[in-house]
């Protein structure tokens, strides 16, 4: 057992001795929008009631300066999962929030419209919701709405307000995140600038990331070059690499630096079209819950495991970064001698590879390094030298695991210069961080361009710490620290600290950290020191929270009490 608490609660110490506060624990909660990043008109919402239990919701309005501007009474509708229609009509709002009471009744999905009827170019005002229930979405809309005729008779366009798609005054960015289930290949985002209510530049900002991080699409500006009466609604197709289904995707909603006070819209085709403010709050309305997130993922994705063949899912697919390797080709890669666990809860056979991206000797001189596998009790289970081949391409096939056992297993590997790693299949897998003796787990990682690490922050917490620095003197990095919906803290510079605020709601939830390379780097090569490789070399410490950084969101576990994601406490 001693043992075991090394491997798995030896942060909880660290955790306790580095929070500065840690708040009762208390009834969760869910929210659609903010101050500042308001939803417009007529947007469906959701809330999840799995047991049928009495619940609020409050309604929060946007003040405008001009007080003859608002309005002193909201229309809403409030249906339950059978869609018998709990409440509805005008009501009024005395300051800017109101809270209705719902009780108990139905389980299932609770559906919520405001500023009914449909209408324009006026349509109530702007709002954000919040709920004592813990999982709500927004519907981003009919991606074919009904067409609206132009004032002058002229042809018609399908309508953004009319298909209900989802509109934001979004003077504070945002991101929402979305399920990508697995199988799909690609799906349509689309945005609109649409007649009887938008002015001209009012522009988008729209950005696309994958489980990674990595920004994939984007929908930027406007369509004013467009002559009247034309079809003004933009649209982007997004890719699903192998091994990004069945993961969370984000879009990050802004205003596109014209307008101040904008109407930006979003619909999604080919996915799920709900969305939320973190992975944790986010449910299927038509499917009844949350999706299942499945712990053993045998898509080909690494570039070595894609068989092209006549069928080939991928058939315009050649080079891509894969998504739940700890690391991978593109820069991203661990420094040093580090430690990773694995969850493998069914005990399936599985094969591993470390392996890194242009070892210095390659084609000459081999490197080595040694990989010693322990099981949760901290038996040894193998230990063997390998040789860090140059993964890319075809090359890459993995190593069989040398033994499997339901549980956790602890790989080191020591000797590397750089090195990333992954299993197949893929399986839940965190990246550890040794903890000082002042309570800091530490990370050696590069950085070639930018990616997510992700993190859990418990229940209850308020606050933690975040360090980094970059080994090279011409380096600069540009670090966010991210809860699930809004940046808390950037470290800009070769090095820094910050003390982050955890906002009410945002506790219990995975966050993560993404690290890029900043535009004030320069990559000089030291004077007698062998040439280096185009990355950032940071060393990356928390304290306040568990020691553990993983490549995806449904990766992260705790090794010393693997839970499932919905699970996670």
């Amino acid at each position: 057992m001693k043992r075991r608490a090394r491997f798995g609660h030896g942060w909880v110490a660290a955790l306790v001795s580095g929070l500065l506060c840690l708040a009762p624990l208390c009834e969760a909660g869910t929210s659609l929008g903010d101050w500042g990043h308001y939803l417009r008109y007529s947007p469906k919402m959701f809330f999840w009631n799995p047991d049928g239990r009495a619940f609020e919701f409050t309604v929060h309005l946007f003040r405008w300066p001009v007080e003859k501007w608002n309005a002193t009474n909201i229309n809403l509708r409030l249906t339950g999962p059978d869609r018998t229609v709990l409440l509805d009509g005008s009501h009024a709002v005395e300051g800017a929030s109101r809270t209705f009471s719902v009780p108990a009744g139905g389980a299932g999905a609770y559906c919520l419209e405001m500023n009914l009827p449909l209408k324009h170019p006026v349509g109530g005002p702007d709002f954000w919701v919040e709920s004592t229930l813990d999982r709500s979405v927004v519907w981003t809309g009919d991606p074919d709405p009904t067409p609206l005729w132009q004032p002058d008779g002229r042809m018609p366009q399908r309508h953004a307000i009319m298909g209900q798609w989802l509109l934001t005054q979004c003077s504070v960015p945002r991101r929402w995140w979305f399920w990508v289930p697995r199988g799909t290949r690609s799906f349509v985002c689309r945005t609109q600038r649409a007649m009887n209510y938008q002015s001209q530049r009012e522009d988008w900002g729209i950005t696309l990331y994958t489980p990674r991080g990595q920004r994939i699409r984007s929908l930027w500006g406007d369509v004013s070059d467009r002559a009247p009466g034309g079809d003004w609604t933009e649209s982007v197709t997004v890719p699903v690499e192998p091994g990004a289904g069945g993961r969370f995707w984000a879009v990050e909603i802004r205003l596109g630096d014209s307008h101040n006070y904008s109407k930006i819209s979003f619909s999604m085709e080919g996915v799920p079209p709900y969305l939320a403010r973190s992975p944790e709050e986010w449910f299927n309305p038509e499917a009844g819950g949350p999706p299942e997130i499945a712990l053993y993922d045998d898509e080909p994705f690494m570039q070595f495991a894609r068989q092209k063949t006549a069928d080939d899912p991928w058939p315009l697919l050649d080079h891509f970064s894969p998504c739940p390797s700890l690391g991978d080709p593109d820069g991203s890669e661990i420094r040093g001698d580090g430690s990773f666990y694995l969850w493998n809860p069914e005990g399936r056979p599985l094969r591993y590879r470390v392996g890194t991206y242009l070892p210095r000797g390659m084609g000459q001189k081999e490197e080595k390094a040694v990989v010693v596998i322990e099981d949760s009790a901290g038996k040894r289970r193998n230990e063997q030298e390998v040789v860090l081949e140059h993964l890319h391409g075809e090359t890459g096939a993995p190593w069989p695991m040398p033994d499997s056992w339901a549980g956790t297993a602890r790989v080191s590997v020591r000797g590397a210069e750089r090195w990333f790693a992954f299993t197949y299949p893929a399986v839940p897998t965190v990246l550890h961080g040794e903890v000082d003796r002042a309570g800091w787990g530490r990370f050696r990682i590069e950085c070639g361009t930018a990616r997510n690490w992700y993190f859990f922050v418990p229940k209850g917490a308020r606050r933690f710490e975040v360090k980094a620095v970059a080994a090279d003197p011409g380096d600069v990095m540009w670090l966010e620290i991210n809860a699930p919906d809004r940046t808390m803290a950037m470290i800009y510079d070769r090095e820094g600290e910050k003390e982050v605020s955890v906002p009410e709601g945002l506790d219990g939830k995975i966050w993560h950290v993404r690290i890029d390379v900043g535009s004030a780097s320069s990559m000089q090569n030291a004077p007698g020191q062998a040439p280096r490789y185009l990355h950032l070399r940071i060393c990356l410490m928390f304290r306040g929270v568990p020691p553990f950084l993983a490549p995806t969101w449904e990766q992260w576990f705790d090794p010393g009490s693997p839970r499932a994601p919905w699970e996670r406490r």
